[in-house]
């Protein structure tokens, strides 16, 4: 029903925009390239890393604020569409489209 990325550091997962894409509410931790994908109370919430009692805070946040995760589901839905990989090709061969236009 939620899902949770608890790592102490990361990367830019593709797990986030996979969990974005079947509309899961998403609870991760603030590390690295995680901010990136999920922007707090925007497309899910962020902890503090290695803070339990802000992870449960956040779980126990999103379960019972419906607006809330409704809210973010759908952000999450729509970013999720804006990045798979057919639309960042699509985005970038027209900008090089553009550029070499004559």
């Amino acid at each position: 029903d939620i899902f949770i990325l608890s790592s102490l550091s990361e990367g830019t997962p593709k797990v986030l925009l996979e969990s974005l894409a079947r509309c899961l509410p998403v609870v991760a931790s603030n590390v690295s390239g995680v901010p990136d994908t999920i922007r707090d109370r925007e497309r899910g919430l962020l902890f503090k890393s290695n803070d339990l009692n802000d992870l449960v805070g956040c779980i126990l946040l999103i379960y019972n604020n419906k607006n809330l995760r409704e809210y973010c589901e759908k952000n999450g839905r729509i970013f999720a569409k804006l990045n798979t990989v057919e639309e960042q090709t699509y985005t970038m061969l027209k900008e090089v489209k553009n550029y070499f236009s004559y």
